[in-house]
């Protein structure tokens, strides 16, 4: 229900503070940094950063007439993961055909439902939607494995219930709230990679308060 994602997200937000989304809707140069930036560590994305902004990596041309091997040989050089590649080379394919087709990069909500869509590694879609969530504005959550664990162990939501039952109801959740969808999938999800793996670490967690008199719920109660 509404109370629940509104709960969270108040907790969230005095966890973790505002995020600028602002910041990575630059154009493609944002869309990299944020790609980036979410899948290395502080340190490292601070130290690999500089070395990118003045490469051929920020033109999205280049990426896209680029091959993946290309791209893998380059980003693996600085810290960049397989994942990364996938979703920056598929991404910047999409980008161009928007553009050809005179909409605004991220304009369109079926932009994501490209014709390889299918043909992509489950990760790959989960980056992909979260790049077009954050970054574009697009009502679609990015479902990771650690946001499901977060609201099924809270007893929101059943163990039993799919992935899509899931999605809307963190889309629906926030639907009279003024807080970004985008914003609060990068808090939940950061903050279910830091508490709520396969064990989870419910003592420091700022979601804590939010679990019922029952505690949490494990898939095999």
């Amino acid at each position: 229900t509404d109370e629940h994602c509104l709960a969270a997200a108040e907790r969230l937000q005095s966890h973790d503070g505002h995020l600028d989304l602002e910041s990575y809707r630059d154009g493609w140069s944002g869309l990299v940094r944020f790609t980036l930036e979410r899948q290395l560590s502080q340190a490292k994305f601070a130290k690999t950063w500089p070395e990118i902004e003045g490469s051929w990596v920020l033109s999205v041309e280049d990426v896209a007439r680029g091959t993946r091997s290309e791209l893998l040989e380059f980003l693996k050089g600085h810290g960049g993961t397989a994942t990364s590649v996938s979703v920056l080379h598929r991404v910047s394919v999409w980008w161009l055909q928007l553009v050809e087709r005179g909409q605004t990069p991220f304009e369109a909500e079926d932009s994501r439902l490209d014709a390889a869509w299918s043909e992509l590694s489950a990760q790959d879609r989960v980056w992909i939607t979260r790049i077009f969530c954050v970054i574009g504005g697009l009502q679609r959550y990015p479902l990771t494995r650690a946001s499901w664990r977060v609201a099924c162990r809270h007893r929101w939501l059943s163990w039993s219930d799919d992935s899509i039952e899931i999605s809307e109801f963190f889309e629906q959740g926030l639907r009279d709230s003024p807080i970004e969808l985008g914003q609060f999938a990068e808090w939940l999800i950061q903050i279910g990679d830091d508490y709520c793996g396969p064990t989870p670490q419910c003592v420091e967690c700022p979601l804590r308060p939010l679990l019922g008199p029952s505690g949490i719920c494990e898939p095999e109660e």
